[in-house]
């Protein structure tokens, strides 16, 4: 019971100690709606569409994504974007900060759901898109928001500081998510993950993000200095050059650039000049990621593979 009651104290630290930081409120307006908007602070970017109109709902003051279904033409799917460009590289981490709607008053099919984030890989248009015209989209980065009909949400927190550093760092192109359900069946008064959106009037409910600015550079993505990877261009094998401050475990990861993990390793670092080598023979040719993170920072390069 003492270890489970000073684990609770520690815990409680940690909480209070980061909900101290003021973050910085990123939150976009309606914007011009006429296609020019990028989700910056003043032209929100957020569209849904769906298979029951294949019209475009992006001047729509909520957006909505449902259940897919088999027996009707009820599937919705929402898309969003927030420009990054202008908001600090070095960060502790970034919520996502939803005003959901409130669940209907009953469910008859469909009344629980699996909804996902997923990166876009396309160009879209709030104002253009349809359910005919769907942007690619990757791998999700938040996934398995398991609902039931009659959850109420309220104000809706998520973690997408992962994705945030890729999109502000370039190591992935910037074109918005996809929020949408990967379960199938009969929608009927069906479950939805929905939300207020850039275009509501009530200035407190659009989405907006929370920045966590790093603090004594807690995290550093500016690692040239840092790290240095040889040869690279790679064909067959690679040696990773890092410097640490003390001696720590750290967790070794290669992404694709979709952001999915393709290996993941911890090694225990040694105060100074750490090498480390891998293998590269089974990837095929093209851009990866390079993610180290101790538990003082995180640094980031990109592998080039030949």
């Amino acid at each position: 019971m003492k270890k489970i009651l000073v684990l609770f104290a520690l815990f409680s630290f940690v909480a209070i100690s980061i909900n101290a930081q003021t973050p910085i409120i990123y939150q976009p307006g309606p914007g011009l709606n006429d296609g020019t908007d990028e989700g910056g602070i003043n032209g929100g970017k957020d569209a849904f569409v769906g298979d029951w109109d294949n019209l475009n709902h992006g001047i729509d003051v909520a957006w909505t994504a449902s259940p897919i279904s088999n027996c009707n033409n009820t599937t919705w799917f929402s898309y969003m974007k927030f420009d990054v460009n202008s908001l600090p590289s070095n960060v502790d981490s970034v919520i996502l900060v939803f005003h959901h709607l409130n669940p209907s008053a009953y469910c008859y099919s469909n009344c629980n759901a699996d909804f996902h984030f997923a990166r876009v890989l396309d160009v879209w248009s709030e104002i253009a898109l349809n359910f005919t015209t769907l942007p690619a989209k990757d791998t999700d980065f938040y996934s398995r928001l398991s609902l039931n009909w009659d959850d109420t949400l309220g104000i809706g927190r998520y973690d997408i500081t992962s994705t945030y550093n890729l999109w502000r760092n370039e190591v992935v192109p910037n074109n918005g998510f996809a929020i949408y359900s990967s379960t199938v069946g009969c929608n009927n008064a069906c479950v939805y993950f929905s939300g207020w959106a850039s275009d509501d009037t009530a200035i407190w409910r659009r989405p907006y993000l929370e920045v966590y600015e790093a603090t004594s550079g807690i995290i550093n993505e500016n690692i040239n200095s840092e790290i240095k990877i040889f040869p690279n261009p790679v064909s067959d094998s690679q040696t990773i050059s890092f410097t640490n401050n003390k001696s720590e475990s750290a967790e070794i990861q290669l992404l694709n650039i979709n952001g999915s993990v393709l290996f993941s390793e911890y090694k225990k670092l040694s105060d100074g000049i750490n090498q480390l080598n891998f293998t590269t023979q089974h990837l095929q040719s093209g851009i990866y990621i390079l993610r180290i993170q101790t538990n003082e920072k995180i640094v980031l390069d990109k592998v080039i593979k030949i």
